[in-house]
């Protein structure tokens, strides 16, 4: 990863009013350049930084989507995250006084593709200050972990001018490893540190973002990447007995949240329906199949599922439907979802 930087360089007004471009970040609304401030008294001086995540919180940001409302989805996932550069001068020895303050709040948004192993994270920075700081640059590194890479790689930095509304964009992509079964799991990794004039020990070691991301290689003949802490959701329009056969098994406890467990399949049907008709009469018509909830495919199937009489044609559509959404979904073997009758 990226050793992290400490200088001592003066940025301008001309620096900073423009992004630093090796990092492959571009501007979406640069500010009108600010006057150099005067440099502190050449005293000692000391950098204090602070991060939080903050799920949910607008900030400053005049973005379109917020973490809450950011239309999250099976192969999106995205966070609000804030940095704090708070700067001091003061006599060695002695009292320091904050001169001012630099805030970044910044949005990651990683999105991932059914039929791509390749995941992209895109990030949206906005810049405040409060006080008087000290012009500089804010350095975002990003890396992942995952079983290919356990000590974490790296793969994108960017490099963002501290300069009082200004507002950048960046993105950057990664290719993590392909599992066969869930749950393993690739996480987003980022650290932060800031170039200021103001020396001290500035920015935050790798923290994990919440943002995570799973790619499989066993639902199609190609790597797809999903985020496994969304749910998918499936329901059966179709099969109307089938559906109030459900309901009525929600109502009396059965689980909504299944996961899928198709080794069980064969065991859990036989356990569920092997004597059906002993526990739900003769069949009321020729073509009736016995439906068990949950669902003989899911580890919440089994002994102890309800049971129900359905049309065959109904019992037919909802597996369809079923195998359907897992695909386009990419729902592997102890992935979870939702049922929704």
């Amino acid at each position: 990863m990226t050793r992290k930087t400490r200088s001592a360089r003066w940025l301008g007004a001309a620096a900073t009013a423009l992004l630093i471009t090796t990092g492959g970040i571009v501007p979406a609304a640069a500010a009108p350049p600010s006057p150099s401030p005067t440099p502190p008294a050449a005293k000692s001086k000391k950098a204090t930084t602070r991060t939080t995540k903050a799920p949910g919180s607008r900030g400053a940001f005049a973005l379109p989507n917020a973490v809450g409302s950011c239309g999250e989805n099976r192969f999106t996932s995205c966070g609000i995250f804030n940095a704090t550069i708070d700067q001091f001068a003061g006599i060695p020895g002695g009292p320091s006084t904050l001169i001012g303050s630099w805030h970044i709040e910044f949005l990651m948004r990683m999105t991932s593709a059914a039929d791509s192993g390749t995941v992209t994270v895109n990030v949206t920075a906005e810049v405040t200050a409060t006080g008087t700081p000290v012009p500089g640059a804010w350095h975002l590194y990003l890396s992942y972990l995952d079983s290919d890479a356990p000590g974490g790689q790296s793969f994108k930095q960017f490099d963002v001018a501290l300069v009082p509304g200004l507002v950048a964009n960046g993105s950057g992509t990664f290719t993590p490893a392909a599992y066969n079964t869930a749950p393993p799991r690739t996480r987003l990794v980022y650290r932060w540190d800031d170039t200021t004039p103001v020396p001290g020990d500035n920015g935050v070691g790798a923290t994990t973002s919440g943002l995570e991301v799973r790619c499989d290689n066993v639902v199609r003949a190609t790597v797809g990447c999903v985020n496994p802490n969304y749910l998918p959701t499936v329901n059966f329009p179709n099969a109307p007995t089938v559906t109030s056969h459900i309901r009525a098994a929600q109502a009396q406890g059965k689980p909504s949240t299944l996961t899928k467990n198709s080794p069980a399949t064969d065991a859990n049907r036989r356990a569920a329906c092997g004597n059906a008709e002993a526990v739900l009469g003769p069949k009321p018509s020729p073509d009736s199949t016995c439906d068990e909830y949950p669902f003989a495919s899911t580890s919440e199937g089994g002994a102890g599922a309800s049971i129900a009489w359905v049309p065959a044609a109904e019992n037919s559509s909802q597996g369809g439907t079923l195998a359907g959404m897992t695909a386009a979904n990419r729902v592997i073997d102890g992935d979870r979802y939702d049922v929704i009758p």
